[in-house]
């Protein structure tokens, strides 16, 4: 039973750690994404679609839901995406 509950315990830690990860390397992409879009806007001299700054914010604080949606505007002007 020792060895049951230890090797859970080792699961549910490796499980944890592999979903921070992911996470993070989410967050990163999104913050490059989000980077590479202002510089678009800004030298562009143009005015962005109403998502784009909204998906900057959530960029900016750790929601990497906004990565389609940046992907997507980065793609119709013609930019290259960061690497993931």
């Amino acid at each position: 039973m020792k060895m049951y509950k230890a090797l859970l315990l080792a699961g549910v830690s490796l499980a944890l750690t592999s979903t921070a990860f992911g996470q993070s390397a989410d967050a990163k992409y999104c913050k490059a994404l989000a980077d590479k879009a202002a510089g678009v806007t800004r030298g562009g001299g143009t005015t962005p679609p109403t998502e784009i700054p909204v998906a900057v914010s959530k960029c900016d604080t750790g929601d990497a839901g906004a990565i389609a949606t940046l992907e997507k505007y980065l793609t119709e002007n013609k930019q290259t995406l960061p690497t993931r």
